[in-house]
């Protein structure tokens, strides 16, 4: 009723969303390193948009779609180099359509001004890429991590205040760089299941970097 999606980041999590009725094209698949034959198999299933965030994900998906598939490319808030890569990986594969950005904040996040200054940092790179490409992204997806009390006194993420800062900084990162304001996703995560459940990972790739 209030037109909202899910994230998945697994074969179940996806095979649970399709069982509960949910639309594909609601459903934003997150690539980080999924198994190939994962990603072909969430594509198959018609999902609306699929996050990757390296060129060696932007070629697996690439090798597995048969039609038109959105894409949003994943940075984080320092704007690693493997951004570009990916960014410019996406826009050279003819049947991927990159629509936008993600960029994950963190976790347990509960200072409202923090997803004001992702923002900031964000619009300037989708102006960035429409001065390099000409193409102007149309979606910022700014991630979850909302805070949840879990033992009484712990601090919890104000919506009101979250609503004003993403406001605001829309507001003036759009006026100076002079860009369309795009559509803002935001993904509660926690914020809507904390008491619901557990949630079970498999390792498949440890990544480092300098610092």
């Amino acid at each position: 009723e209030e037109r909202s999606g899910l994230g998945v980041r697994s074969p179940g999590e996806l095979a649970t969303a399709l069982i509960a009725g949910v639309d594909p094209n609601q459903i934003v698949v997150h690539g980080m390193v999924t198994a190939p034959r994962e990603l072909c198999t969430a594509v198959g299933a018609g999902v609306g948009r699929v996050v990757v965030d390296s060129p060696t994900e932007v070629a697996a998906l690439a090798t597995g779609v048969r039609q038109l598939q959105a894409v949003q490319v994943r940075v984080s808030p320092d704007v690693d180099p493997h951004a570009a890569d990916a960014i410019q990986g996406a826009l050279n594969q003819p049947l991927l359509y990159l629509v936008g950005l993600q960029c994950q904040i963190g976790s347990q996040v509960t200072d409202a001004s923090r997803y004001g200054e992702v923002i900031r940092q964000m619009v300037p790179l989708m102006a960035e890429v429409r001065a390099r490409h000409g193409v102007i992204l149309t979606e910022l997806n700014i991630g979850g991590g909302q805070g949840v009390p879990y033992v009484s006194g712990d601090p919890e993420l104000d919506l009101d205040a979250l609503r004003d800062f993403m406001d605001d900084a829309l507001d003036a990162s759009c006026a100076a760089e002079r860009f369309p304001r795009p559509t803002i996703v935001v993904e509660p995560g926690r914020a809507v299941s904390a008491r619901a459940g557990i949630t079970l990972y498999r390792v498949l790739l440890v990544q480092s970097q300098p610092g």
